[in-house]
């Protein structure tokens, strides 16, 4: 039992001691580098885990194939739970194929999860995969030594330099799921992200909030992802095809701590807010991947991709021969209102910002969202600017954004009247 006033020491960091006349160690040195270190990742455990910045991941133009994937990540910096920065000052080439000898009877065109307490496990065949960003250390040159007499220096490494590595972990997915290649992505982003947990809290507030959830909260109670790792993106490959998607934003986050309330997760706190961005953005990236494959996002309806849409979202619109999205075909004439009101472009940074705060909108029960064009948009695209049309989409339960225009947006759309001159 302690005292008030009394100090603890236990948990502190111990440096040196240094005074004229201390003959000093290695060991003395050594002390004061590890205490800087410790010192360092607490800071980081105060910032939180995730993605600072860059560490972007896509699969490798002109090198990637079927058989032999190869994801690049760009530069950039995350911390993990530890406390630790990874940093990549340059971008890298990954090889998801580790060759085996023939010898053991494994395809070398398997993936390996590189785990380290899972040693000489491979995954063959189709599958979802994480890929991890994780810290790794090595010596680097031979120092002087003095004092050894006629022995080896087994420990004269000049430098010992912090780097990082990646590798794959396979999270367990239903096989029904696998086999639904068109709501896959989908899917699994609303599992790493838990949707379904964030939704449930609306039917027991108060009630027992659970300590884990999402993909890869369960990926760390089977010790299959460690406190060491960060995730920075989620992919699918199958042997046919090869590499069919690279999600970024299912599983990477931005930093955020874990809170000093563990009360209320699901209401509140940096990790909700966090997810609640990373949930956007995943579909606006899937979106963006959508229309650059070529697909015709104009037959697309939004039940035949996806369970879940976040609160707010953006979709380039079909117009001409502009390809894009057609509301009608997505949204369908239950869900889309008589209407699309016109916004401001002032009001979608607000309109973003709130919807953080909302549920995702459930396609198994749907309702009508609010859709709107930007003013600003539509007039830059009907003079010929090289904009694209954009049709944005919210949640039924975001505050109204609409807003009248002479001539353009009417009054029974947008609830009050403004004369532009």
């Amino acid at each position: 039992m302690k005292a008030l006033h009394d100090p603890i020491l236990e948990d502190g960091i111990p440096f040196t001691a240094y005074f004229n006349g201390r003959l000093l160690s290695g060991e003395d040195l050594a002390r004061d580098q590890e205490g800087n270190r410790e010192a360092r990742r607490r800071i980081g455990q105060t910032i939180g885990d995730g993605v600072a910045f860059g560490l972007q991941v896509f699969e490798t133009p002109g090198q990637s194939t079927s058989t032999s994937p190869v994801l690049t990540v760009q530069a950039g910096v995350a911390i993990n739970r530890q406390g630790q920065a990874l940093a990549l000052r340059s971008p890298v080439d990954i090889s998801l194929v580790r060759a085996v000898s023939p010898a053991s009877g494994v395809s070398p065109t398997s993936f390996k999860t590189c785990d380290e307490t899972q040693p000489g496990v491979f995954v063959v065949g189709e599958g979802v995969y994480v890929l991890m960003i994780g810290c790794a250390e090595g010596g680097q040159g031979r120092a002087p030594v003095s004092g050894l007499g006629d022995a080896t220096a087994s420990c004269n490494v000049r430098s010992v330099v912090e780097g990082v590595q990646f590798r794959l972990v396979q999270p367990v997915v239903n096989p029904l799921v696998l086999a639904d290649r068109a709501h896959l992505r989908n899917r699994v982003a609303g599992s790493a992200l838990g949707l379904a947990e964030r939704l449930s809290i609306t039917r027991d507030p108060m009630g027992l909030a659970p300590s884990a959830y999402g993909l890869v909260d369960a990926l760390r109670a089977t010790g299959a992802a460690i406190d060491c790792d960060v995730p920075i993106a989620l992919l699918h490959w199958t042997p046919s095809e090869g590499i069919t998607f690279v999600d970024m934003w299912s599983v990477r986050r931005r930093p955020s701590n874990r809170g000093a309330d563990a009360r209320w997760p699901l209401i509140f706190g940096d990790r909700i807010g966090a997810e609640a961005e990373a949930t956007f953005l995943q579909f606006q990236e899937q979106i963006d991947d959508i229309a650059v494959s070529g697909e015709d996002a104009s037959v697309i309806a939004a039940r035949d991709r996806f369970d879940y849409l976040p609160p707010f979202g953006m979709l380039p619109l079909q117009i001409g021969t502009r390809p894009g999205f057609v509301p009608l075909q997505f949204f369908g004439a239950d869900m889309l209102p008589r209407d699309i009101a016109y916004t401001d472009g002032s009001l979608v940074r607000s309109l973003l910002q709130e919807s953080f705060a909302h549920d995702p909108i459930d396609l198994s029960d749907p309702s009508r969202v609010q859709v709107y064009q930007v003013f600003e948009n539509m007039q830059a695209a009907a003079v010929g600017l090289p904009v694209t049309p954009i049709l944005l989409f919210a949640s039924r339960e975001l505050p109204y954004r609409g807003v009248a225009r002479f001539g353009f947006g009417r009054w029974e759309q947008s609830r009050f009247v403004r004369q532009v001159v």
